[in-house]
């Protein structure tokens, strides 16, 4: 540590004890009268505050006299009009005056209106059923008001409220009075920052209950008389929070209202006092200074003199020369003892000349082998700095040795990912030779920045620590290299890439190769199907004809068409086979077939047929139906018209009931050939479908019977859709009443419910759908099962294999032109004696988005 370190260490050291000296005196002087300062302002603004609250409770009771005090609302208590409330209480009028609650009470306790506002979400809602006589937190405002009307602070469910109440009277205040009128605001966080504005104080609110009250502030609270309402809490010694009781009607306690810390006469102690102690700082400084000089000038003035005269012999390259300083002090002392080193290195500088002279003669040796070797040559220092270079290295890297050696690192001509694993073999290699691989590549820039690959060879130099490499440049080797091994991804990635299989065969029709999308139209493995011939893969029925085609492909011939494969389960797969003969030299050596999947196309091009015939008979059915509905129409307002003659026989009067009965039947009908046809025009709104599946199931027991067992499996959470609530239960009920007949002897009927994501191809749901999120409703039976030919023609309007009378075959057709209305499908999965299963998928949408008009 030097002198003048010392020197300001102990000036630190004062000055510190200075500080704490004053930081005492703050203590003791200060904080006793400016804490009280604060205190005082601190109760004048929980007065603010108490004001503040009577000043909007005093506001509310104005309100609620404004809508109180009106001829309309006189007359409106008397009669209960809805005109009154649709002109003058609107869904937004309590959010427009600023309010969050009014109840309006006629005289003889019957509640008109009762309405709240939410400010979180900022909608209005109904409030559940006042009690009047009862002991609610609304009772005090409920009864008969005073001429005033009554006001406070009441306890609800949603949190504090101020509210006020006024006596329904005449405009000009005359009775008797009509009821009252209650209106409140909830002290939510936007009315604490209306509170705090008008006071421009900062407020906090909390419940007399909140949990955030500390273990202290409910003890205060607990411990304030009955006539006590505020109360100072001390914080951190000279800083305080003032608390003011808020008590309800019923004079329990409600509300705190907390008014956050404020140091303003404190802080302006404590800028008074720094401010001085800052004068008393400087002062101290200016004394020290004036010390420090006199040390400058006895003392370090000397030293000072004897360092310049070290540096000049140290920077001279004459070993004779000493240093020279008058005096008797210590430092002349020092200055002796220096002439002494300078004498014993003057004596070790003619000992090291001689060494370095056979030096140099050993060096010229081995620079001569390492100069005209034909290989890139370089020395490495322990750190990596570049030593020595030859011209072969000059040449590699572009550089002159002048520029290289002795001012640059190795590892600024090396790649940076292989800087660290070079420096690891370097350190294993200088621990112990045998530890590093003596030979590997790397990547690494020349001066025109261009990146080349080098093979390198290094050694320790034998007694040093240095490494001699050498190097060769790879560069168009690893360029080559690498070349053929981006083609062969590049082929190899186009061919497992592609979506039709490919099949390469050799001369003899033995599979040679397969990609990956064979392996997955097929079910097989690539290994399994190397080696088989091409007949292994066909279907029976159809080799003689490939068979034909491969004569004509031995002649060069390519060509395109369709056939069928057999996959691993043994299946039929249909296929479009396109061919290309391979020709080398005008001899066959093999063909290469493109393989297309048409299993989708087929299930596409049956779906598109049968929603055109449905469609078709869709429109029929429409134009039948409505013609049919007007001659039932004319036929049962007839019969109407005759039943209500009197004098008619009872024989007539039951023939006339059986035709209009008859003609009712019809009627029905012919709404289910309107809905069929789409032409009934459905309300979607927003629903919950687990509830509705719930709610249908509790009321399908009488239906179903006392054989059939109902069970369900809901999805735990709401599953929004925009449906028509009456619609989807009629897809239901009709799904329900065909699951019952096929249970002629009981069975179980299962209803599920879950969301769900469809593909894009799902090919079984039908009509067809885009992929995406849906709502899955499930309903399965235990019954007879279908084959199948019956599923063939399921929704067929008509369509039923129930004996005549049991059926009027619209029940499926229905429901599926029902599901399609909403943009959904239906998917059935049914065997012979295996029961049946629906899966009815609705577009899954939350319930505020916009809705689709369907018609």
């Amino acid at each position: 540590m030097t002198l003048w370190e010392k020197t300001l260490r102990v000036i630190g050291v004062s000055v510190l004890l200075l500080v704490s000296v004053l930081y005492l005196l703050q203590r003791a002087v200060l904080r006793r009268d400016f804490s009280r300062l604060e205190r005082e302002n601190l109760e004048e603004r929980l007065q603010t505050a108490r004001y503040v609250v009577d000043l909007e409770l005093e506001h509310l009771q104005l309100l609620s006299g404004d809508w109180a005090l009106w001829d309309d609302m006189y007359a409106f208590a008397a009669d209960g009009n809805a005109e009154f409330l649709a002109a003058n209480l609107p869904d937004r009028s309590l959010e427009v005056a600023g309010l969050n609650l009014m109840v309006i009470v006629d005289a003889a306790g019957r509640v008109l209106y009762a309405r709240g506002f939410d400010p979180l979400h900022g909608g209005m809602f109904d409030l559940p059923e006042v009690d009047v006589a009862g002991s609610g937190p609304l009772a005090p405002l409920l009864g008969p008001a005073d001429e005033g009307g009554r006001s406070g602070l009441v306890m609800l469910q949603s949190g504090a409220m101020l509210a006020a109440s006024r006596s329904i009277l005449t405009s000009l205040g005359q009775g008797p009075a009509r009821g009252t009128v209650v209106v409140g605001r909830l002290l939510e966080e936007r009315a604490r920052e209306g509170l705090s504005e008008i006071a421009r104080l900062p407020l906090r609110l909390r419940n007399a209950s909140d949990e955030s009250l500390t273990a202290d502030e409910r003890a205060r609270l607990a411990a304030l008389a009955p006539g006590q309402s505020t109360w100072i809490e001390s914080r951190s010694g000279s800083i305080y929070a003032g608390h003011l009781l808020l008590r309800d009607m019923a004079g329990q306690p409600a509300v705190v209202v907390t008014l956050e810390p404020s140091t303003d006469a404190y802080n302006y102690g404590q800028v008074t006092f720094y401010a001085l102690g800052t004068m008393l700082v400087v002062g101290a400084l200016g004394l020290f200074l004036a010390v420090l000089l006199g040390i400058e000038v006895t003392v370090l003035s000397r030293i000072n003199a004897l360092r310049r005269q070290v540096a000049v012999v140290s920077s001279s390259a004459d070993p004779t020369l000493r240093v020279k300083l008058d005096g008797r002090d210590e430092v002349a002392d020092l200055a002796q003892s220096i002439n002494v080193l300078l004498a014993g290195l003057e004596e070790a500088h003619r000992s090291f000349a001689a060494q370095q002279q056979e030096l140099r003669e050993s060096e010229r040796r081995y620079r001569t082998i390492f100069e005209t070797a034909g290989t890139a040559n370089v020395i490495l220092d322990e750190d990596g700095t570049v030593l020595l270079v030859n011209p072969e290295f000059e040449r590699l890297y572009g550089y002159s040795r002048e520029e290289l050696e002795g001012k640059r690192k190795w590892s600024e001509f090396v790649q940076p990912s292989d800087v660290q694993r070079m420096r690891e073999y370097q350190l294993r290699r200088l621990r112990e030779p045998s530890a590093a691989p003596r030979s590997y590549e790397y990547k690494g820039y020349d001066r025109q920045g261009n990146l080349r690959d080098v093979l390198l060879t290094a050694a320790v130099i034998p007694g040093t620590r240095r490494t001699l490499a050498n190097l060769l440049d790879i560069t168009e080797r690893k360029r080559i290299e690498e070349e053929l091994r981006r083609l062969k991804d590049f082929n190899e990635g186009i061919v497992e890439g592609m979506a039709e299989g490919l099949v390469l065969e050799d001369s003899e029709g033995r599979i040679t190769f397969v990609n990956r999308a064979l392996e997955t139209m097929l079910g097989y493995q690539r290994a399994e199907l190397i080696g088989w011939s091409w007949t292994q893969l066909v279907a029976p029925d159809h080799i003689e004809s490939i068979r034909a085609r491969m004569a004509g492909r031995r002649e060069g011939a390519s060509e395109v068409y369709e056939s069928y494969f057999l996959d691993k389960a043994g299946r039929q797969v249909p296929v479009l086979i396109s061919a290309r003969a391979l020709m080398e030299g005008g001899r066959y050596h093999g063909s290469l077939s493109a393989i297309t999947d048409m299993r989708e196309r087929e299930q596409l091009e049956e779906q598109l047929r049968q929603a055109q015939k449905l469609e078709m008979l869709g429109v029929i059915a429409g134009g039948v139906a409505h013609s049919f509905n007007n001659l039932l129409t004319v036929i049962r307002g007839n019969a109407q018209l005759v039943l209500a003659e009197e004098g008619l026989t009872e024989q007539l009067r039951h023939d006339l009931e059986v035709i209009d009965g008859a003609a009712q039947r019809g009627a029905l009908l012919t709404q289910q050939l309107l809905t069929f046809s789409r032409r009934r025009v459905l309300q979607p709104v927003a629903t919950d479908l687990n509830r509705l599946v719930r709610d249908f199931v509790q009321l399908i027991g009488p239906v179903l019977g006392g054989d059939i067992t109902v069970q369900t499996g809901l999805a735990t959470a709401a599953l929004p859709v925009l449906a028509d609530a009456s619609a989807v239960e009629q897809v239901l009920m009709n799904l329900s009443v065909n699951a019952r007949d096929a249970m002629p002897d009981g069975g179980t009927l299962t209803f599920e419910t879950a969301a769900v994501s469809l593909p894009a191809g799902a090919a079984e749901c039908r009509p067809a759908v885009p992929p995406g999120d849906y709502v899955r409703v499930s309903v399965t039976d235990t019954g007879q099962g279908m084959g199948p030919d019956v599923i063939a023609h399921l929704f067929e309007p008509f369509y039923s294999t129930k004996e005549v009378g049991r059926g009027t075959g619209l029940g499926l057709s229905v429901a599926y032109g029902i599901v399609q209305q909403h943009q959904g499908c239906i998917e059935v999965q049914s065997a012979p004696g295996q029961g049946a299963r629906f899966d009815i998928y609705f577009p899954a949408r939350a319930a505020d988005q916009p809705r689709k008009q369907e018609g």
